[in-house]
């Protein structure tokens, strides 16, 4: 039930551009990867007299997030009836960036951002000047703090409850995103960001 509704979620909330499925056929589990982007990357249809003519240009004002490339990993595994659950969830985003132009504004990110978006910094030891920020949706520790599936056969739980959380998860996750861009990239303050933007 959960896996369904993730998988239909993320469908809705992204743009996804690759899908990949693998089997552990010792274990019967099953790993379901995605690529995606952020949905403002989705392309638009062009169509003239009902029939299609292509696509339209990106906006330049969302060209920069496709310096933020949306991985997905759905770990599940499968009973005999079919039923599907849910083991491990993982969202993140990577990109290169100049930490220390801009680091005191990825710190009120990640602290604004806090209870739905973990922001980690990676540093090669022998290329100081290469840096990767990597965002994790915070998504993933409900699966690892949580029975979600037990939770709603016991009816402590709706799925109206669950989709809600994950709704407000992948919402933040994607506002993140575009707010990262806004400010790192094309230099605007977080106080000047539209209020809704900002949890």
């Amino acid at each position: 039930m959960l896996h369904e509704l993730l998988t239909r979620l993320i469908r809705q909330h992204f743009y996804v551009v690759s899908y990949e499925r693998f089997k552990n056929e010792m274990a019967n589990t099953y790993i379901e990867r995605y690529v995606a982007k952020h949905p403002l990357l989705r392309p638009e249809l062009i169509v003239l007299n009902d029939q299609p003519f292509g696509f339209r240009q990106t906006h330049k004002d969302v060209e920069g997030l496709e310096k933020y490339p949306i991985f997905c990993e759905i770990e599940y595994s499968e009973d005999e009836d079919g039923t599907r659950y849910v083991d491990n969830f993982d969202l993140y985003s990577e990109a290169k960036i100049k930490v220390r132009e801009r680091l005191s504004d990825l710190i009120s990110l990640a602290t604004i951002y806090n209870k739905t978006v973990q922001l980690e910094r990676i540093k090669r030891i022998n290329d100081p000047a290469f840096h990767v920020m990597v965002a994790y949706s915070k998504l993933g520790e409900l699966f690892v703090e949580e029975f979600l599936e037990q939770d709603m056969e016991e009816e402590l739980i709706t799925e109206n409850d669950i989709e809600a959380v994950f709704e407000l998860h992948l919402a933040s996750y994607t506002n993140f995103l575009f707010v990262l861009d806004e400010v790192l990239f094309k230099g605007h303050s977080i106080g000047s960001l539209d209020k809704i933007l900002i949890p």
